[in-house]
C-alpha cells in the first residue's frame, strides 16, 4: 500500500502493522502495534546511509492514540504522513497481526489451563466414581466424590478415615476403603465383631452386617480373622460393608507406598439404573443422544439431591 505526502492514515489500521519511512537514503522502520503502556515518540534522526529500525510505542502526548488490548478499536486520531513516501506492510516482521496475536494469546491461555489441571489431578486433588456397594452406607454405588491427595504429604493417615489406594494384587485397579488399625496396633475378627488391641470397637456408626450367618475361619476369613499385629508402615482397611467387602482380611495390610488419598465429599450422586441407554460402537451419536433425552427424563429417579455435597 503506497502513501504520498501528508495523507491521512487510520490509527486502527496501524495496528499489527510495519511502516517504512524513506527520507532520502535513510531507511527507517516503525512498528505501530499494539501495546498496555503509553506511545513513546520514535526519534528518526537524519544520518544518511544508515538502516534503523524503531519500534513505535504509545504515548499520551503524542499525535497518534491507539486502544488497550482487548479494546474496541476505533478511529480517534489519524497519522499525518510528512516524509516523502510511505509503504505499509500487512505482514510485519516485527510482531504478527493484532488478530493473529490474539489467537496465539488464546492457545496459550488453553495451554497454561490444561497444564494447571493436570498438576492438579496429579498432586492436590482427583475425582472417583464408587463402583461397588462395599463401601454402604458410607459411599453407594454411583458416588461422585473429590480425594485430598496433599494432607497425607504432610500428616499420616488416621483409623477411621476413608482413603484411596492402589490395590496391592493389581495397582493399575484403585480402591476405598476405611481404615481400622494403625501400624504396631493388634487386629482381630471375632465372630463379626472387630478388636484393635483387644478392645471391642464399636462401629455400628458406619459398620453394616448384611448377612445374619457366621462363616468359620477354616472357610472364610469374613467374620473370624487373627489375631495379628499391623506391620510398620502398613494399615489395616476394611470396607463398611462388613458382609459384602473384599478388604485387609482376604489380601492382607495395606502398605503407605499405595494410599493415594483421603476421601473428601460426594460431589455428585448418580443411581444406576439398568434400562439406561448405553453408549457404544457402533451407534455412538444415537447411543449418546438417546441417553441425553432418557436421564434428562429421569433426572429425579436417578439424581440423588440428598447425596450431594456431603462430607465422607
Amino acid at each position: 500500500m503506497l502513501l504520498t505526502r501528508s495523507e491521512p492514515v487510520d490509527s486502527c489500521a496501524m495496528i499489527g502493522r510495519s511502516v517504512t519511512f524513506m527520507p532520502g537514503k535513510t531507511i527507517m522502520r516503525v512498528d505501530a502495534r499494539q501495546f498496555d503502556h503509553d506511545l513513546v515518540a520514535a526519534d528518526l534522526g537524519d544520518d544518511g546511509g544508515s538502516a534503523d529500525r524503531i519500534n513505535y510505542r504509545i504515548a499520551a502526548d503524542d499525535s497518534l492514540t491507539l486502544d488497550p488490548v482487548g479494546a474496541k478499536c476505533e478511529l480517534r486520531e489519524t497519522i499525518a504522513v510528512d516524509l516523502n513516501k510511505m509503504w505499509l506492510n500487512p505482514q510485519a516482521e516485527y510482531g504478527a497481526p493484532h488478530g493473529q496475536k490474539r489467537g496465539f494469546e488464546d492457545v496459550e491461555a488453553i495451554l497454561v489451563a490444561i497444564v494447571i489441571a493436570v498438576i492438579l489431578r496429579m498432586f492436590v486433588v482427583q475425582a472417583y466414581r464408587v463402583s461397588s456397594g462395599s463401601m454402604e452406607p458410607s459411599l453407594v454405588e454411583g458416588d461422585f466424590l473429590f480425594v485430598n491427595k496433599v494432607s497425607y504429604y504432610f500428616s499420616e493417615p488416621q483409623a477411621g478415615e476413608i482413603i484411596v489406594f492402589a490395590y496391592p494384587l493389581n495397582p493399575s485397579k484403585d480402591y476405598i476403603k476405611r481404615i481400622v488399625a494403625l501400624p504396631g496396633q493388634k487386629v482381630e475378627v471375632r465372630d463379626k465383631q472387630l478388636y484393635i488391641d483387644d478392645v471391642p470397637i464399636r462401629d455400628d456408626e458406619w459398620a453394616i452386617y448384611t448377612d445374619p450367618e457366621t462363616i468359620p475361619e477354616l472357610f472364610s476369613p469374613r467374620d473370624n480373622f487373627g489375631p495379628f499385629h499391623v506391620p510398620a508402615g502398613q494399615y489395616f482397611v476394611l470396607g463398611d460393608n462388613r458382609d459384602d467387602s473384599h478388604d485387609s482380611r482376604f489380601w492382607g495390610f495395606l502398605e503407605r507406598k499405595h494410599v493415594k488419598g483421603k476421601a473428601m465429599f460426594i460431589y455428585w450422586s448418580w443411581a444406576p439404573d439398568s434400562q439406561a441407554p448405553e453408549i457404544g460402537p457402533p451407534l455412538y451419536i444415537d447411543g449418546l443422544i438417546s441417553s441425553i433425552f432418557y436421564n434428562a427424563t429421569h433426572l429425579t429417579q436417578r439424581l440423588r439431591f440428598g447425596r450431594l455435597l456431603s462430607g465422607v
